[in-house]
């Protein structure tokens, strides 16, 4: 009987806890949206983004923002807008001749620099001195886009826009697994690429627009925990990292399998961890191939058009450089990891379907890579690995369709 009687008292005071906790954790959320009402950052639907029925995601059209830099990169308030079609930049141009479509995603969109640093404008400006006075190139990137997105897009606007090169920027990084995470598309019994079943709807929209610390205590808890990382000296955050990403990976991996309706998270992508270390993979296998058969749909549209198509790779800077907790030195103690994975699995899908590509891993690799991409928690590339990625392009562009480049041959 004395036994039952503290199991009882266990469960009480267990229970009582729990519920203290509850309630604590719910003051304190109440508290802080009081004391703190402009802490939270507002959701990217009520910055800039709205929901399309067929990509999921989309820039709204006519409207400014503000971007603000962290203080590692400068700390500098950026103002960007978009034009009548949801694109950053000018209007369309009707007499433009060539007229380029460069489609990916935040670093393409690049809210993070000033317009005339973006790659889009970068490139306008350079092939403009070239001698193509009447070139306009657009800015088609959106934050946390894949190029399942990017593909769907581009049947949308493509009679519309009428370009005469299309480039797709392909992020070595994180893109593959933005094609798991949207299941926009999969495989059949032939390994051709179909369309699912699981359309995007607005409920998606919505619950993809807030990262996984999105209520008020979780957000501040968080911000107090990168605080503390960034104070202490000497930790190596690397290796538990890469077991986030792994877990992460393995998770989607699973959802794809089981047909699960996509798991929306607009704001969160995550390096290719399995790609990099093992290639051989199943889940490295099938990203591999989804992103083979977006390219070749992407390119056989284009060709019975007759539009030109070209594929620019930017490598990773956990590849290339030690600016992030997780890097190749970290990496490198898996067998199987190469710092060119990711952007040779492109390379090798760009040549089985004879698509023109720019591989900048070894471009970006010669210099100080350090020194092309942003730091702190921005792992996209700065101003400087921009132009680097422009003067590359338009060497490129020039030797493939030097009529692009220079129309008066």
């Amino acid at each position: 009987m004395a036994e039952r009687a503290t199991w009882k008292i266990l469960f009480r005071d267990t229970l009582l806890i729990l519920v203290f906790s509850v309630a604590l954790l719910a003051g304190l959320e109440v508290a802080l949206r009081v004391i703190f009402p402009d802490s939270l950052p507002p959701p990217m639907g009520e910055l800039a983004y709205e929901f399309h029925p067929d990509y999921l995601v989309a820039l709204k059209p006519s409207i400014e923002r503000v971007y603000q830099r962290a203080p590692e990169n400068g700390g500098q308030a950026i103002s960007w807008h978009t034009n009548e079609i949801g694109i950053w930049g000018a209007p369309v141009r009707p007499n433009a001749s060539p007229r380029i479509v460069v489609y990916g995603d935040s670093n393409v969109q690049a809210r993070f620099s000033r317009l005339e640093d973006t790659f889009a404008s970068q490139l306008e400006r350079h092939l403009a001195v070239d001698g193509a006075r009447e070139v306009q190139v657009l800015n088609a990137g959106v934050v946390g886009y894949g190029h399942d997105q990017c593909l769907l897009r581009l049947k949308n606007e493509v009679d519309t826009l009428r370009p005469h090169l299309v480039i797709f920027h392909i992020f070595a990084d994180n893109d593959f697994g933005d094609l798991l995470r949207n299941r926009l598309f999969v495989l059949d019994e032939a390994g051709q690429l179909v369309s699912t079943h699981h359309a995007p709807h607005p409920g998606d929209f919505k619950r993809g627009l807030h990262p996984p610390q999105g209520r008020l205590t979780r957000f501040m808890l968080f911000r107090a925990a990168v605080k503390l990382r960034h104070s202490m000296s000497g930790a190596d955050f690397g290796p538990a990292k890469l077991r986030r990403y792994r877990a992460a990976s393995a998770r989607e991996y699973k959802y794809y399998l089981l047909d699960r309706a996509p798991q929306p998270t607009h704001v969160y992508d995550h390096y290719d961890i399995d790609l990099a270390l093992d290639p051989g993979a199943p889940s490295s296998k099938l990203k591999a191939r989804l992103m083979e058969k977006v390219l070749k749909k992407a390119s056989e549209l284009l060709q019975a058009r007759k539009i030109r198509f070209l594929v620019v790779i930017q490598p990773s800077g956990v590849d290339l450089t030690k600016n992030f907790d997780l890097h190749y030195e970290v990496l490198s103690a898996h067998a199987g990891y190469s710092p060119e994975n990711l952007t040779q699995c492109v390379v090798r899908a760009c040549r089985q379907q004879d698509i023109a590509h720019v591989d900048l891993f070894p471009v970006f690799n010669e210099k100080d890579p350090g020194q092309l991409f942003l730091g702190g928690r921005n792992m996209h590339w700065n101003d400087a690995g921009q132009a680097l990625a422009v003067r590359v392009t338009a060497e490129a562009i020039a030797k493939h369709w030097a009529r692009l480049a220079n129309p008066s041959q």
